[in-house]
């Protein structure tokens, strides 16, 4: 037979309808999707100029916020079970928050010269951020690069109200005398996390400048396993009050758990700086640099350290492995 020459088969027209019948307990689309229509404008990357202030209104929320929107770029790339995008609503004049991870059904219906990039991207170097501004239906995506170290996020701290001071709160992250914080706390240890939650919440509701509630309502979504919901809980801790080095503690045992280890570390060694007895921030430490095949030196200066203080009767010899969130 040539080539060119052709042949006809003959074809029957398949009756899905009769197919599912014929196959008890199979749905051939259990695992489909279809995609979705979208009403919105899609604009990638920044012109080189002419720059509307619509387009302009990405660059000044990243300017503005870099180090929370890498801190969070950082913690999806490795909590993740694919690739996505990092994206904010704007909507009302105001942010979602947190950031959600988007990808699969909610970005096929953009170009696919995105779609090409985000899978080719080298997620060490980069990751791709969304602005979804739902007032004016604009979905601006960029590509934007991580800085050479990824560092701890860093607020400036919530200015006060009278009635609550910043020194009373760091007295509070040391040792609670709030009651309703304290029934909370022990809802937790008692494993009624139900509770806790419901009087953590009421914590909030009745002072919001109450910055170690924000870090144990995190601890409680993070056994949830809700480790989004969790993260954004040490951040708004963070942003009350920098110094709460229970939530720096708690953020960096987070980012480990997730695999970003170097980010983890820097965090924990911030808690240790403003809280040096910090034994269990001490003995995560010597975890996280056991784990990190560090100089072995490290670990027994350290460790000699906690002998010279007294301290190392309160190590298990399984310490090295386990790591604790602390309430």
């Amino acid at each position: 037979m040539k080539m060119n020459d052709s042949i006809n088969i003959p074809s029957k027209e398949l009756n899905i309808n009769k197919i599912d019948e014929q196959i008890p307990g199979f749905n051939p689309n259990a695992a489909r999707w279809d995609i979705p229509q979208s009403l919105y404008k899609v604009v990638l990357g920044i012109p080189d100029e002419n720059i509307t202030p619509d387009l302009q209104h990405i660059l000044d929320l990243i300017d503005g916020n870099e180090s929370e929107i890498t801190n969070w770029a950082a913690f999806f790339r490795s909590y993740s079970a694919g690739r996505g995008l990092l994206s904010f609503q704007f909507e009302n004049e105001q942010y979602s928050y947190p950031p959600k991870f988007i990808s699969g059904q909610e970005i096929s219906f953009l170009p696919s010269e995105l779609i090409n990039d985000l899978d080719e991207m080298d997620l060490n170097k980069y990751y791709g951020f969304v602005l979804i501004n739902k007032d004016i239906n604009l979905f601006h995506a960029v590509k934007w690069k991580y800085p050479i170290q990824i560092e701890p996020i860093v607020f400036e701290g919530l200015q006060f109200d009278y009635g609550y001071t910043l020194e009373e709160d760091d007295a509070e992250i040391y040792d609670s005398t709030y009651q309703l914080f304290i029934d909370s706390k022990n809802a937790y240890l008692e494993g009624n996390y139900k509770k806790s939650l419901v009087l953590v919440n009421q914590v909030i509701k009745n002072n919001p400048y109450y910055s170690r509630a924000y870090s144990g309502r995190g601890q409680i979504y993070e056994l949830f396993q809700d480790y989004t919901y969790a993260m954004a809980c040490y951040f708004d801790s963070l942003e009350v009050n920098p110094r709460n080095w229970r939530a720096l503690y708690n953020a960096g045992n987070l980012y480990f758990r997730i695999g970003e280890g170097n980010l983890g570390l820097q965090y924990l060694e911030i808690a240790l700086s403003i809280n040096p007895n910090f034994i269990h921030g001490i003995m995560c430490c010597l975890a996280a640099l056991c784990r990190q095949s560090w100089n072995r030196l490290d670990h027994r200066g350290i460790r000699q350290g906690l002998i010279e203080e007294r301290k190392i009767r309160l190590m298990h010899p399984i310490i090295f492995l386990v790591r604790k969130n602390i309430f």
